[in-house]
């Protein structure tokens, strides 16, 4: 799989952690593979959907794996 546009401007930017990503709850329902928003991996990394900052988010209709579970 290609890597995604964000996914190679994190790259570009010298891989940067964020202050929200942790290890995530693969053991629960849902896919936690891939990104909600880029559908890049997620290496076993990233943040919830649900404790993301989606109620600000206004590109809902630009999602590219809506049966994700997490951020990248």
């Amino acid at each position: 799989m290609r890597e995604s546009p964000s996914r190679l401007l994190w790259r570009a930017c010298g891989s940067p952690e964020s202050h929200k990503a942790s290890a995530l709850p693969v053991e629960r329902e849902g896919d936690w593979s891939r990104c909600w928003v880029c559908s890049g991996t997620t290496d076993g990394r990233g943040c919830a959907v649900a404790e993301w900052d989606s109620a600000s988010y206004t590109g809902q209709s630009r999602v590219r794996y809506p049966r994700g579970q997490a951020i990248c």
